[in-house]
């Protein structure tokens, strides 16, 4: 029987025959094409998309120069989602890129000739450290923008 709480038993069938097998909690790995759209539009686009217009379209000088930068972004953009998508296929294992950086650095395929965890362990301390705090940080500045303006312009107002 499966829990209830998102979490599934996984058996670790490397074990020698006559062994129980052990079992290890682990997420079930279930993504829907609504929730995998979602995910995947809500990162790629995120809160930038209601702020970065006005100042692209004051550096750029036109409007249809800005919406070639615009396209050519979102192209860069796929590119980086493609691959992504393609080492998500390529490497069976969950932690998403540290994972991705620690195999390409570990020398697996090369006979351990490689060096080591380090950008691995960089990238994921710089993410934790650096990139999400200030990630969030814009996110909550725009919310709080957005959210704030209809106030302002009905006290302004009176």
């Amino acid at each position: 029987t499966e829990p209830s709480n998102g979490h599934a038993p996984v058996v670790d069938d490397e074990k020698t025959p006559g062994e129980p097998p052990e079992q290890a909690v682990r997420l079930k790995r279930r993504v829907g094409l609504l929730s995998g759209v979602a995910l995947i539009v809500g990162t790629m686009i995120g809160s930038g998309i209601f702020v970065s217009p006005k100042g692209v379209l004051e550096r750029s000088g036109s409007v249809g120069l800005s919406l070639v930068v615009w396209a050519g972004c979102g192209v860069l953009s796929l590119f980086g989602a493609l691959s992504l998508s393609e080492l998500g296929t390529m490497i069976h294992k969950s932690g998403g890129e540290f994972i991705y950086i620690l195999t390409a650095f570990s020398g697996e395929q090369r006979g351990g000739k490689g060096i080591g965890a380090v950008p691995a362990f960089l990238q994921a301390w710089t993410t934790v450290l650096l990139l999400k705090p200030a990630s969030l940080g814009i996110m909550t500045l725009s919310f709080a923008k957005y959210v704030v303006l209809p106030a302002y312009l009905v006290a302004k107002a009176h």
